[in-house]
């Protein structure tokens, strides 16, 4: 447990620089969106502005993270990541998708931009702080292994590849009479859009409940099989209940004619070899031998 508050403690932090970091941008990106009358750069604040609020969603679900188990939540709240991850995704998605509308709008009626070697200097900038926020929550998620995290760090490099690409769209702009500012932003909209889905689809798999991988579940079957008095192993499944709290559950049929001795000392072979492997918690359940125990429970019920 205090591993997984020290996991929690360390993400909010991150969370809060990352907050700190994006009003910063946010205030820069949109003084110099409206000053230079840039579509491209003031949306591309407005997205962090939203990274704002993705971080204080993420902020709120790892305190609730911390609050021990109750009566009605016997399991926790571990899974408040998943849930934060995927509001973050919609919020991510409905950005790219008010982009897109901009976008489309900019190409349709284009606007005269104003371009400054400053505005120009700060926007290079801000790319600069972005991949620099990225290596920060690269090297935090090598401690606290978060999908939040991991998610953060994604964005921060395709928000400095997207800045990067409106600086590009805005001083072409300048020198090569194109019309470039709403296609950049169309261009950011269409990114924004597919890291939102990849994210949406990720976190719904979270939140749904997702199948454990082959490999372990092959694993885990071949230590299974060098005990023979295991008749069968019926599923194996990954029950998740959040980072720190995932537990793997075996069904197992025993042959016949076992006593509990026997099974217990298989289980415990069983629990203490793939636990050591996985590190994860290992819980069997025995299930009964139909073909032997349906004659017993048939006569027992006539009695």
């Amino acid at each position: 447990m205090k591993d997984i508050r020290a996991r929690n403690k360390q993400t909010i932090i991150a969370a809060a620089i990352g907050i700190a970091v994006n009003i910063l941008l946010f205030a820069l990106k949109v003084y110099i969106g409206l000053s230079a009358n840039s579509i491209s750069i003031l949306y591309d604040g407005i997205n962090n502005l939203l990274d704002c609020f993705s971080f204080g969603i993420v902020i709120l679900s790892f305190v609730l993270m911390n609050r021990k188990p109750t009566e009605k939540l016997p399991f926790g709240f571990g899974r408040m990541e998943y849930i934060a991850g995927f509001f973050m995704s919609v919020i991510i998605l409905v950005t790219g998708g008010i982009f897109a509308f901009s976008a489309l709008e900019r190409i349709a009626f284009p606007f005269l931009l104003t371009f400054t070697w400053l505005n120009f200097g700060l926007i290079a900038s801000s790319v600069v702080v972005k991949l620099a926020l990225a290596v920060y929550f690269r090297h935090v998620n090598t401690r606290v292994n978060s999908g939040v995290i991991k998610g953060a760090q994604i964005d921060s490099i395709t928000d400095a590849g997207l800045t990067l690409m409106t600086l590009i769209g805005f001083s072409l702009t300048r020198y090569a009479g194109l019309r470039l500012d709403g296609i950049i932003g169309l261009v950011i909209s269409a990114a924004v859009i597919t890291e939102g889905l990849k994210l949406l689809v990720g976190n719904a798999a979270s939140i749904l409940g997702k199948r454990i991988d082959k490999a372990t579940e092959e694993g885990i079957l071949a230590i299974v099989a060098r005990y023979g008095v295991i008749k069968e192993a019926r599923s194996v499944k990954l029950h998740d209940y959040g980072a720190g709290r995932e537990e793997i559950v075996l069904e197992l049929l025993f042959t016949s004619g076992n006593d509990f001795d026997i099974i217990n000392k298989v289980i415990d072979g069983i629990v203490r070899e793939a636990e050591a492997k996985y590190g994860k918690p290992l819980k069997i359940c025995v299930m009964p031998d139909t073909d032997t125990a349906e004659n017993e429970i048939v006569g027992n019920d006539e009695g």
